[in-house]
């Protein structure tokens, strides 16, 4: 399909699902999407879509998942999205750009957020830790800079993308204790952290994936890094590391 997604699409007030994903359209996301409050699964990605993302989405109090990856979308991420009960935001391959908005500690129900492959700038919110279901962040590939979270108290939380970015500061010790368990896939790889590797407690038990290559770290690998017993993948090269 191609030309306009129709304005009078905002007319199927009980609609649950949209899918127009893979087409030409060239246009942008009709605000009239906001009148869709039934709506729980939009699916608008490798679409065409162009401009910016409305702030109506706002309204949309039942939905569940929303995906536009793959579409040329720019501008800044709405602070809306904070007020809506998404669980998995899919954004990533376009053109947002502008800082990631704090709005989205307030996503209780956020169990996924992709905004990776995007033109995104500032800091990782703090307050990421405040959704108690995250258990999948990927920010790959922006341009953000300042220092990771203390993402302590995500107990579910299993993959956690921020290669390729300007992050710097240390690595927190906070990633490998307890309440992060779960942590499967660590990628940070391609930024500029420094001071020491942290060490690999024995409650990494599930960690699979740890890539800190090409950052600035130094010192010694961590003798405990053994106990780490379900790594599979190691990459630790570009860094400074002795002993």
């Amino acid at each position: 399909l191609t030309g306009d997604v129709p304005t009078m699409i905002g007319s199927l007030t009980r609609l649950e699902m949209l899918g127009i994903y893979e087409n030409d359209f060239s246009a942008s996301i009709p605000t009239e999407i906001g009148y869709l409050t039934s709506l729980q699964n939009a699916f608008l990605d490798s679409a065409g879509l162009e401009g910016t993302l409305p702030t109506e989405i706002g309204n949309l109090q039942s939905i569940e998942e929303f995906q536009v990856y793959g579409n040329l979308l720019t501008g800044a991420l709405p602070t809306e999205l904070g007020l809506t009960p998404l669980r998995k935001i899919r954004f990533y391959g376009n053109f947002f750009s502008g800082s990631i908005p704090e709005e989205i500690g307030l996503m209780s129900n956020l169990d996924a957020i992709y905004l990776d492959d995007n033109a995104l700038t500032g800091t990782i919110p703090g307050n990421l830790s405040t959704c108690p279901m995250l258990a999948d962040i990927r920010m790959y590939n922006n341009q953000l800079t300042g220092t990771l979270p203390d993402l302590s108290m995500l107990d579910n939380l299993a993959l956690f993308y921020m290669d390729h970015n300007f992050l710097t500061g240390s690595i927190p010790q906070s990633l490998f204790n307890s309440s992060s368990s779960s942590l499967t896939d660590l990628q940070l790889q391609m930024n500029k952290f420094d001071g020491s590797m942290p060490d690999l407690l024995e409650n990494a038990i599930l960690l699979k994936t740890l890539n800190l290559a090409n950052n600035n770290l130094e010192g010694t690998i961590p003798k405990n890094i053994g106990t780490a017993k379900a790594l599979k993948k190691l990459l630790l090269y570009g860094n400074s590391f002795d002993g």
